[in-house]
């Protein structure tokens, strides 16, 4: 058994289908959760009578494999990682993480119409001409009624905000442009967190030195502009940096989508 999972590859699939502000369990396939705690527990605890959330809990799933397991951890050259819109931003994400802490790369990451810009900043996004049931954004978290559970979120965002503002983390790309008038633009992550290249990986500074990818995206799709151009900055990050400068009055940023065939009224690649 452990060496057809040592010879087999492994796809670890984030199944998560948008980003939300919540519970994650009722948008979780827990599938795959669920797997991999009995296949973990299998090697370190055979009678463990732990449930799920004691497993979460005791951070049972990320525990580093001990060195008296009895087994090897599996080859990361033998791991595809995959997800769809928000699941695929994560699991970009998880590529840049990876990158960014020396470790050893996995096989491959695949993105379904991956979400990878929280900033709504590519013109796709406000094309009327898209047949894409994704709604076009046009207003903040400012829209929705006042509540108790608004304002104990408010509350708690507030101290979330003030940690990222006294925390180095690191190069990102920023824009003024991010300090909405309007209040805070995503209920996911704060203003001041919608920079961080984990939170919108289409904003990291560099998208070089990835594992290979498969982004996928329909013609129609809300989400089609930024997978394009994500895909052209990580075959050549040199080439395509970010920059930002005027490109619509909502939002004053330039992806250089010119360059690669990426126009408010039409998308092509050159």
């Amino acid at each position: 058994m452990l060496d057809f999972i040592k010879s087999t590859p492994l796809l670890i699939s984030t199944t998560i289908n948008h980003y939300l502000n919540g519970p994650p369990r009722p948008s979780w396939d827990l599938k795959f959760h669920t797997t991999w705690a009995l296949y973990r527990s299998m090697f370190s605890k055979p009678s463990s009578s732990k449930t799920f959330e004691q497993m979460q809990k005791d951070s049972f799933l990320l525990a580093p494999v001990p060195a008296d397991a009895g087994f090897e951890p599996l080859d990361p050259k033998n791991i595809v990682i995959a997800g769809a819109s928000a699941g695929g931003g994560l699991s970009l994400a998880l590529g840049l993480a990876i990158r960014d802490a020396g470790l050893p790369s996995c096989a491959g990451i695949i993105g379904w119409s991956p979400f990878v810009d929280l900033t709504y900043s590519t013109p796709s996004l406000s094309d009327e001409k898209c047949l894409d049931y994704l709604p076009i954004v046009k207003g903040g978290t400012n829209d929705y009624i006042e509540s108790q559970v608004i304002k104990e979120f408010k509350e708690k965002a507030a101290v979330l905000t003030e940690k990222i503002k006294t925390q180095n983390l690191g190069p990102k790309i920023w824009h003024d442009s991010f300090d909405r008038p309007d209040g805070r633009f995503q209920f996911y992550a704060p203003n001041e967190g919608l920079a961080i290249p984990y939170v919108s990986p289409m904003l990291a500074e560099s998208l070089g030195d990835l594992p290979p990818l498969l982004l996928i995206a329909g013609d129609d799709e809300r989400l089609r502009d930024e997978a394009i151009y994500f895909a052209h900055r990580s075959a050549e990050p040199t080439k395509y940096k970010g920059e930002f400068g005027p490109l619509k009055e909502h939002h004053k940023k330039v992806l250089e989508l010119e360059k690669i065939g990426i126009v408010p009224e039409f998308t092509g690649v050159n």
